[in-house]
């Protein structure tokens, strides 16, 4: 309906603002505007998350509106919105860049294909660091916790794409790109502390459902990884992961939401995904308890990572210290840990039916109520 009534036009000759508007005239213009880009972002975003074509073509007019809000008529989430049509631009453009032809061959040079990823994470954080600070000014507490939080996600998708196309994490002759895997850790990482957050504890309470799927899909993914990632990984990750996930869930169960909502459904899912992994654990301390020693072999060595880009560290994220390795270290010499599961990390129907059992159907991106 909006193409049809010419809205896609917005910044050409066809769809220009009348001079001498009244008031009214420029609020409701103003009002056609803002509804396009909301539009935009949502269109945007759908395709990205269902993989689906997108509707709205990327114009002249949607790159320019970094400062739309800069008006006399600006409205208080005019800020965020901008923001957020800055986001999908990047994920727009530098995505579909990352699932060219010629990128998918990338992947074959390593150096080549880490220094793409690179630069559309610098394009993120560099989002991230221009509208943490815009909204900052107006003092909107909520807008500055979506910021990051949209912006550790965008990094999650980036990583995780890589990570699955290139890489099975328990074929232990494969070289395994660390790099890729740490970021995408780092970034479920922080979307589960920001939650976690005292200042966040009231806002996630009335957060969107799709705050909800975000959060639950960083805690699957950080689960997954434990329980694919080579054995030297799992032992610097494990432990950070799993206190991120039980205190996003005790965050949500004092929220003492009622029975049914997306908040009480999101802490029992964090709550029985964080429980079955301790039991896991506990079995698998269990079996290596079993395992001849003759077969026992030490820690991977954890050998120095190429430099990255430097950048400051999220107040949120500041306590978390990177371990030492590589970007591709070959995990040939390091003997598996005796494992109940042993699931590939694409193998998408193994982890529907994990994650159905704890409450969560991952192909439809809802919670499963309790039977």
């Amino acid at each position: 309906m909006a193409i049809e009534l010419g809205w896609h036009h917005l910044g050409t000759d066809a769809m220009r603002p009348p001079k001498n508007m009244s008031d009214l005239q420029a609020m409701q213009f103003r009002n056609i505007e803002r509804t396009w880009l909301v539009l935009f972002v949502y269109d945007r975003s759908i395709s990205l998350q269902t993989g689906k074509p997108w509707m709205i073509e990327i114009s002249s007019y949607l790159k320019s509106v970094s400062n739309w809000y800069l008006h006399p008529l600006e409205m208080a989430n005019d800020r965020l919105l901008c923001a957020f049509v800055s986001l999908r631009l990047i994920t727009s453009s530098h995505f579909e860049m990352m699932t060219t032809r010629y990128a998918q061959q990338q992947r074959h040079e390593t150096s080549r294909y880490r220094s793409t990823l690179r630069m559309v994470d610098e394009a993120i954080f560099d989002w991230q660091k221009r509208w943490t600070e815009t909204v900052s000014e107006r003092g909107e507490d909520c807008h500055a916790f979506l910021i990051p939080f949209y912006g550790s996600y965008a990094r999650l998708l980036l990583y995780t794409s890589s990570l699955r196309e290139s890489i099975k994490l328990r074929d232990i002759v494969t070289t395994v790109d660390t790099e890729a895997i740490w970021n995408s850790y780092s970034s479920a990482l922080d979307m589960l502390q920001l939650v976690s957050e005292p200042s966040a504890s009231q806002l996630v309470y009335y957060a969107q459902d799709s705050i909800h799927v975000m959060v639950a899909y960083a805690a699957v993914f950080l689960i997954k990884l434990l329980l694919s990632a080579p054995t030297y990984m799992r032992t610097e990750m494990e432990l950070p992961a799993l206190d991120s996930i039980r205190n996003a869930a005790n965050v949500f169960k004092n929220l003492q939401a009622p029975a049914g909502t997306s908040c009480a459904l999101q802490a029992a899912f964090l709550h029985k995904v964080f429980i079955k992994h301790e039991s896991r654990m506990e079995r698998r301390t269990s079996l290596r308890l079993h395992v001849p020693a003759a077969l026992a072999a030490p820690a991977a060595p954890l050998a120095s990572v190429d430099p990255a880009i430097n950048r400051p560290t999220p107040a949120h994220a500041q306590t978390m210290q990177r371990p030492n390795i590589n970007p591709a270290y070959n995990d040939q010499n390091t003997f598996p840990d005796p494992s109940i599961y042993d699931i590939d990390f694409a193998d998408d129907e193994a982890w529907a039916s994990l994650f159905a059992d704890a409450g969560f159907n991952i192909g439809q991106g809802a919670f499963m109520s309790p039977t």
